[in-house]
């Protein structure tokens, strides 16, 4: 080990004279020369990649104001289609009501005599039933007479 110390040294004594530095110089020299073309080639490409990232930054910034646009535009129409609609289905509405308290006031015009010689008759019968029996044809009656009151009444309010 002593030759090969001294033969290191010897070439290290000779290279200096000579003006050529040292071997481990010479490789020292070139490991630096490469880390920092290493390091400098990281930072070159972690710029390039902040430029990419700040480009598509704003790229996207402009199309999300433009998809943000386009769905405003297409909740004002759907707002516009259905408002339109209900004020169709409320008009429609308003029709089928008029109509349905027109056809209920004739028909109660129609029936109204009706109803009144069919009352009549029902007063001859009930005159001519026992006791019991016509209380309870008296409060069948006028349950009915209830419900036709009641059903004038909701189509009357309908209108």
């Amino acid at each position: 080990m002593q030759a090969h110390r001294r033969t290191t040294e010897d070439a290290t004594e000779d290279a200096t004279e000579d003006g050529d530095e040292p071997p481990m110089t010479e490789v020292t020299r070139a490991l630096k020369d490469a880390a920092y073309v290493t390091i400098g080639m990281g930072v070159i490409a972690f710029q390039k990649a902040q430029v990419a990232r700040n480009d598509l930054t704003r790229q996207l910034d402009g199309e999300s104001a433009r998809v943000q646009a386009q769905v405003a535009d297409v909740l004002r129409v759907v707002e516009a289609q259905v408002e339109e609609a209900c004020g169709t289905f409320e008009a429609q509405l308003q029709v089928t009501q008029n109509q349905l308290h027109r056809l209920a006031r004739d028909a109660d015009g129609r029936l109204g005599p009706v109803a009144q010689e069919v009352e009549s008759r029902l007063d001859e019968i009930e005159a001519r039933l026992p006791e019991q029996v016509q209380g309870l044809v008296r409060q069948a009656r006028q349950a009915t007479r209830d419900a036709g009151d009641q059903l004038r009444s909701l189509l009357g309010n309908a209108a």
